[in-house]
């Protein structure tokens, strides 16, 4: 039985908007060189490499970034905080966990952006957006910030899970 499940996903417009040039610009290739025949550019490249090239950015490019997801998960075992499909993340047991609160940060500032990253000294932090999450301080040291849009329920399911863990459930 899981407390607390999240499954983010990145929907930022300005990040679709990024990935939208080269998309845009392999498909234009593909068009012109290879449905329509025309040759694309001054020195243009064989079929093969606008096909592969086609393939990897117009194709795979945003297929990666429309599958990619961050799915928390607090249960009896612990916390799990996984990315798909790239399989990152990080699972803990309750008693790795010295303590958690949840905070506001700046993922630019503190992390340089989103996605699994890492902070100055031993802090890490997975987030998708926002400035909300929970700060996990570890007892070797280090500290992990899981981002989410409900980070007070995050908050509550961990504190859940510590106290069934510690009775034995």
């Amino acid at each position: 039985m899981a407390y607390f499940l999240e499954e983010q996903r990145f929907r930022q417009f300005w990040i679709y908007l990024i990935i939208a040039i080269p998309v845009v610009v392999t498909w234009w290739g593909f068009l012109e060189q290879i449905v329509l025949g025309r040759s694309w550019g001054d020195r243009p490249a064989p079929n093969w490499v606008v096909i592969l090239v086609w393939l990897v950015f117009g194709i795979g490019f945003p297929w990666f970034f429309w599958s990619l997801r961050m799915t928390t998960r607090v249960d009896a075992s612990g916390i799990e905080v996984r990315w798909r499909p790239v399989r990152a993340g990080v699972t803990l047991a309750y008693g790795e966990v010295e303590r958690h609160e949840v905070i506001s940060y700046r993922a630019i500032r503190e992390f340089g952006g989103w996605g699994v990253r890492w902070g100055g000294g031993n802090r890490r932090a997975y987030n998708v957006s926002g400035n909300q999450g929970v700060e996990l301080f570890l007892g070797d040291g280090r500290s992990i910030v899981v981002g989410s849009e409900r980070a007070e329920e995050l908050d509550i399911a961990i504190s859940v899970g510590e106290a069934d863990a510690a009775r034995g459930r």
